[in-house]
């Protein structure tokens, strides 16, 4: 079973819409490229070990333009990258990983949280 297609995502209050452009069994994968050059790349995939646990993961990653503060003029093409992993173990029903995800999810949200462990904070 996929996502729907195209996925949609906010990045700064703006709605981008990715269209996959690539599906498999077990990974799909969505993109954008923006006229100015600016690339999103979504994948999204899982698998399931020998003993039944399954492991999900998104991998979201941002490709843009950077100007180089040291350099006037200067600007180099950096990519940003987010990954989410959920690992669940045979006899733990999905829900509970979702639940777990979600927790993390609105943790990360709460007062800059994630910025802060983004400038290096634990």
């Amino acid at each position: 079973m996929s996502l729907p297609d195209p996925v949609t995502l906010a990045y700064n209050t703006v709605n981008k819409s990715l269209p996959r452009v690539s599906s498999g069994d077990n990974e799909s994968t969505y993109r954008l490229e923006e006229p100015d050059g600016t690339v999103y790349d979504l994948t999204i995939g899982s698998e399931t070990k020998r003993d039944g646990a399954r492991r999900s993961y998104v991998k979201l990653a941002r490709m843009a333009w950077v100007d180089n503060p040291a350099a006037t003029g200067q600007s180099s093409k950096e990519t940003t990258v987010v990954t989410c992993a959920l690992q669940v173990p045979a006899n733990v029903p999905i829900v509970e990983a979702a639940l777990l995800g979600t927790t993390l999810a609105v943790f990360l949200q709460a007062s800059g949280n994630l910025t802060r462990i983004a400038a290096g904070e634990n």
